[in-house]
């Protein structure tokens, strides 16, 4: 059946330019389609939030669009046309510490995208969604999303990935390999180019600034880059300033060496072409993937979705109740009613539909949804087999049949919530019925564990455990199936049950009881929970309580990841909560809410939200806020401190979003508790909860955050409604008792050297580099063991050196005021500024020129990306080495190493050049940090002997 709401959504299809066909559910890309489309209100995802408005950065010189859309860019680039390798595959999970990905975009982009990844659905999937996330909050550019990308298992290969040093031919065989010639890397660069900038920490050979920025527009994805660039006005760093100096003014080679302004002028010219131009190369990345790797059609938004189906075993076995939610699309009007009529067990079609009522609006870039809770008790005899929705839209109704097939629903395998259980040691108890005494079914449980660094994704580990029968309940079967887990486990896990062909699937635990139900007389009340039945409870012939000790041995089992698979790398400031507590799940104190002591509008205030923030006007580019203004409810209960002694409430406070109340760090999550927060912020002096699902942490309370009537805080935790997290604009501050104010830098075994400048048009130590988001003194001193000295930069950057480089000098102690991102009672230097410290047993030792065997070395020489000095072959590597070098030019005369990676290979020296002191050489290999490989623009040259 194709209805009018269909036939506007494939004609914003073919304006796309893609095929349209209606989804039938379920489909592989359903969690796809919502991160897609769902992105403020009711079950939205929150992917879009983090780049709504353009302007949103995880600080003020920062820009997440810009970083997100360089990181995909960064991932896709590997794509080579002639080969089929690479393209968007995921692998820059492996490749965030290589030279390549310098600074902390890359790392922070793919932590923020790891907590949507899952076992149906990719990273790099999620990267494609998160461009389009990106277009649409910074462009009205809309690109299609295909789904079914597979992830890669270890990094790509280096040199892929352009540099802003490299000459325009070196470009144009970067690209070319992406299958863009000329135009199309003149289009790229302008369309990636246009939002956020370069950073001094990351490019201080670029520029001074904390963030110089492209254009005058940063946070909008338009032709202003263009523009500015024809009309002489621009201030890119990548076109004007110190890169000219040094040889980094990438975009004007790319704009003027490709085809002397023709394309740039023609980009300027029109706004049209230019965003035409941007539609389709972003549409290029995201489609470029490995050969073999089959997409899926465009993911378009569905009419009608269901969500969290549930069939429960009620009443001894004679009654099953059908809990869930329908999700309907909105954009064409408003609706008035939804029902379902459904086909029972024996395909006769019921005569009673089934009524719903309006749970919650959520919104996307260009659609609205409504969507609607259902709950009723079937006979179990009957039951149901499936089902289809009517809508009604003002006057008009129209029904839905999922394509002709209607939305299943199987009763064969029933996944019992009430009888299942996680208790407070971390075991969990899962219950089924099985109907006419089919085989036994199994248990299968995924979770994520952490792989090795520097990838902060997590694979999917999956175990599976036979369950064990316990008894007969009317035509079904019930059994139970035991599972503890390690304390290591640091996200909570996902499981179903499966038996022969039929499986009830994809339940959480975080509604979980932290004891499992008696099996006692069943009860009338009625439960409207959509993504787990609660209620009534079975009555079973054994009676009792579902324990270890009421299951067989072989129903049990322990999840432990090994050691060397855990990683703190999993943490992030987006991140899902670290363990599974059942501390939230209930009431323990007289200090908590209660169910009865909160008044209706709280708690119905995160599941259906304000009317402002789901429509689409809310994620304008206008908006600064991660929550839309709204009125608050009111409740009499005060909030108070719960579960724990080390921190205490402070009150409702004014959060004036621009800045925040607390800046120090934030954390967004649908399953929010204090506590979780608490745990988050445990290294800042404040903390707070704010609009039910939000947290914040700061050392300092922002001098316009005033306190304000505890009515004003009224929203419960999206992970316990039985306690309070705040309202819109309002955040219930908590103050951290063991938090320790940071003490002056000292390290026993170093001598510290003070507050140090970065070198001039280089880095101050050159050996090595690192970035991590959990950056201690210690942490980067161990980095660095072997190595004279080590400095600690911008919070959460790491260097060593065997020298100082010439420019780096003392600065005011005053400039390496960042507290370390691992330990806020410690400074980790500065913006373009290092907390520099020198080992105390390490005598200070300069890499050395190694003597070769066929080769003599001639000394450091000038280069220039424009007129390279040899140009013959050239390659880079992470694992760089003079004789890494010596092998690869084996057949020419010369050969010569740069920037640490880099390789050149030539038989003359074809470009102009001077011999210059050898200090300017001073760069480690990449591969050996006791040799040296020039350094920015200088070449380290051997000449084979005769």
């Amino acid at each position: 059946m194709y209805t009018k709401t269909f036939i506007t959504a494939c004609l914003l299809a073919i304006r796309q330019h893609v095929v349209c066909a209606a989804s039938t559910w379920p489909a592989p890309t359903d969690e796809l389609e919502d991160l897609i489309f769902l992105s403020t209100g009711y079950r939205s995802t929150g992917l879009a939030g983090l780049v709504t408005p353009c302007s949103k950065g995880l600080s003020s010189s920062r820009v997440t669009a810009a970083e997100w859309l360089r990181t995909a860019f960064h991932d896709a680039i590997s794509g080579n046309i002639f080969t089929g390798l690479g393209g968007l595959d995921g692998s820059i999970a492996w490749e965030i510490d290589t030279l390549e990905n310098e600074g902390v975009f890359a790392d922070d982009s793919v932590k923020a995208w790891a907590n949507f990844v899952s076992d149906q659905t990719s990273l790099s999937d999620v990267i494609a969604a998160a461009t389009y996330a990106v277009t649409r909050s910074c462009s009205n550019i809309s690109i299609a999303v295909r789904g079914g990308r597979v992830d890669a298992t270890q990094a790509g290969p280096v040199g892929f990935v352009p540099q802003p040093q490299n000459a325009v031919t070196i470009f144009r065989n970067q690209f070319a390999r992406m299958g863009l010639d000329d135009q199309g890397m003149v289009q790229f660069v302008a369309c990636g180019h246009t939002i956020g900038g370069v950073h001094v920490a990351d490019h201080p050979e670029i520029t001074d600034k904390a963030l110089a920025t492209f254009d005058k527009t940063p946070y909008s994805l338009d032709n202003s880059i263009a523009v500015e660039y024809m009309q002489g006005t621009t201030n890119n760093p990548l076109v004007v300033g110190q890169s000219v100096a040094n040889r980094r003014n990438s975009d004007f080679k790319v704009f003027s060496g490709a085809d002397r302004n023709v394309t740039i002028s023609a980009l300027a010219a029109d706004r049209e072409v230019f965003d035409n131009a941007c539609k389709t190369i972003f549409q290029k990345m995201i489609d470029q993937v490995p050969s073999g790797v089959v997409l899926s059609d465009p993911v378009t938004p569905y009419e009608v979705k269901p969500y969290g189906l549930q069939l429960t075993l009620l009443d001894g076995g004679s009654k099953i109740r059908f809990t869930g939610d329908v999700r309907v699309r909105s954009t064409r009007g408003a609706v008035s009613q939804v029902q379902l009529t459904y086909t029972d067990r024996n395909r006769a079609v019921a005569q009673t539909p089934i009524d719903t009522t309006a749970k919650g609006i959520a919104a996307g870039f260009d659609d609205s949804f409504d969507f609607f809770g259902f709950s009723t008790d079937l006979p179990a005899d009957t039951s149901i087999s499936s089902f289809n929705v009517v809508v009604t839209y003002g006057d008009s109704i129209t029904t839905f049949d999922n394509n002709g097939s209607g939305f299943q629903v199987q009763d064969a395998v029933i996944y019992q919530a009430p009888q299942s259980c996680l208790n407070s040691d971390g075991q969990l108890t899962v219950v089924a019925a099985v109907r006419d005494a089919q085989d036994a079914p199994n248990l299968q449980v995924m979770i994520k564990v952490p792989q090795a660094s520097p990838n902060p994704v997590p694979s999917i580990s999956t175990t599976t455990i036979p369950m064990a029968t316990q008894s007969a309940v009317g035509s079904y079967g019930l059994y139970a199936a035991n599972l503890a887990f390690s304390p290591d486990i640091k996200q909570p896990p996902v499981f179903g049950i499966f038996g022969g062909s039929v499986a009830d699937t994809r339940k959480g635990v975080s509604d979980l009881a932290t004891s499992c139900a008696t099996l006692a007389t069943p009860t009338q009340s009625s439960s409207s929970s959509s993504s787990s039945a609660s209620g009534d409870f079975i009555t079973s012939s054994a009676g009792g309580n579902f324990t270890s000790s009421s299951i067989s041995a072989s129903a049990s089992s322990v999840i432990t990841p090994t050691p060397s698979t855990l990683s703190d790398s999993m943490t992030s400031s987006t991140s899902a909560p670290e363990s599974v507590s059942s501390s939230e799940s209930t009431p323990s104190s007289s200090s908590e809410l209660t169910p009865s002591s909160v008044s209706s509008s709280s708690i119905s205030a995160p599941a259906s939200a304000s009317s402002t923030e789901s429509t689409s006007s809310s994620i304008s580019s206008s908006s600064s806020n991660p929550e839309p203004p709204s009125s608050t409810a009111s409740t009499s209960t005060t909030p108070s401190p719960t579960g724990s002694a080390d921190y205490a409430f402070e009150g409702c406070y004014y959060d004036p979003v621009n800045p925040r109340a607390l800046t120090g760090k934030n954390d967004y999550n649908d399953e929010m508790t204090i506590d979780l927060c608490a745990t988050s912020c445990s290294q800042f002096h404040y903390f707070g909860v704010e609009y039910g699902r939000e947290c914040y942490c700061g050392n300092e309370l922002n001098s316009l955050s005033t306190s304000q009537s505890l009515t004003d805080c009224a929203m419960p935790c999206g992970g316990s409604s039985t306690r309070i997290c705040g309202g819109p604009q309002r955040i219930s501050l908590y103050t951290n008792s063991k938090y320790s104010a940071p003490v002056e830098p000292s390290m026993p075994g170093y001598e510290y050297k003070g507050c140090y400048s970065e070198g001039s048009n280089t880095r101050a130590l050159l050996t090595k580099s690192f970035n991590a988001p959990d950056m201690t003194v210690e942490q980067c001193a161990s980095l660095c063991t072997g190595i004279p000295y080590f400095g600690v930069e911008y919070s959460q950057e790491c260097y060593c050196g065997t020298t100082l480089q010439s420019g780096s000098v003392p600065q005011p102690a005053s400039d390496c005021n960042m507290l370390c991102a691992g330990n806020k009672t410690q400074y980790c230097g500065g913006p373009n500024r290092l907390s520099l410290y020198l080992d105390a047993a390490n005598p200070v030792s300069s890499p050395m020129n190694p003597p070769m065997s066929d080769s003599t070395y001639q000394g450091c020489y000038t280069d220039s990306v424009n007129a390279r000095v040899l140009i013959d072959l050239w390659t880079s590597g992470s694992d760089m080495t003079v004789q890494k070098c010596a092998n690869f030019c084996a057949r020419y005369a010369y050969f010569g190493t740069e920037y640490s990676a880099e390789c050149y290979c030539g038989d003359v020296l074809k470009s102009s050049t001077t011999k210059v002191e050898e200090a300017q050489c001073g760069m480690s290999c990449a591969g050996n940090m006791s040799q040296v490989c020039g350094s920015g623009d200088r070449l380290s040259v051997y000449l084979k002997d005769s």
